[in-house]
């Protein structure tokens, strides 16, 4: 049986339709692209394990998609528990999907962990019918005090380096001492307001 030095547990969150489902898939077909990944221990509908090496630390990276159920609003804590890290998508070409992210936001809030570290990722941003702007994006991503990233499963741009980011901050924060002081590396986000918007998506 093969020994890690982590296993991580990562979820996709995000509205029906952003492209969870194609960035697990692209994180599978796309893998020989990355040097510190080294092979798909298992891959089936919503649920892939990656083996990588980051630091030459050997990590089993446990990724889960939400196979639709938030199409009905029906996520609950059990999808949130355990996750150590998460990967918020919106649609670059889909306004609603970026007006929803508070929403995701509030649903973190409520199921998972505060200190969980997230990317925000913008997907579809090779599309030519942008309505989401990269600077939005970043906006958002600063004011909820996480890191932006745009991605396009269709041609790995920027797929596995989104993996390997993810990744990185959970052992990161895994790894750290909790004599240490907060680091800003450390992904929390704790300045969103839960009722209402406080944020400008214009």
């Amino acid at each position: 049986m093969e020994s890690y030095d982590y296993t991580i547990k990562v979820i996709l969150l995000g509205d029906y339709g952003v492209g969870k489902t194609k960035l697990l898939d692209s994180f599978v077909r796309f893998q020989d692209s990355s040097p510190s990944c080294c092979c798909v221990i298992r891959h089936h509908h919503g649920y892939a394990e990656i083996q990588l090496q980051r630091d030459k630390r050997n990590i089993l990276v446990k990724l889960i998609d939400t196979e639709g159920q938030e199409r009905y609003r029906s996520l609950t804590s059990s999808y949130y528990r355990g996750a150590n890290g998460c990967i918020l998508m919106y649609d670059v070409t889909a306004e609603t999907t970026f007006e929803n992210l508070h929403n995701w936001f509030d649903d973190m809030n409520n199921y998972g962990s505060h200190e969980m570290p997230v990317i925000l990722a913008g997907s579809r941003c090779l599309a030519d019918d942008r309505v989401v702007s990269r600077e939005r994006g970043e906006k958002f991503a600063e004011h909820m005090h996480v890191p932006h990233v745009e991605v396009d499963s269709a041609s790995n741009h920027n797929v596995m380096s989104l993996l390997e980011d993810v990744v990185d901050l959970v052992v990161a924060k895994l790894s750290k001492s909790p004599y240490d002081e907060p680091s800003t590396t450390t992904l929390l986000y704790t300045n969103r307001q839960t009722k209402g918007k406080s944020w400008c998506n214009c």
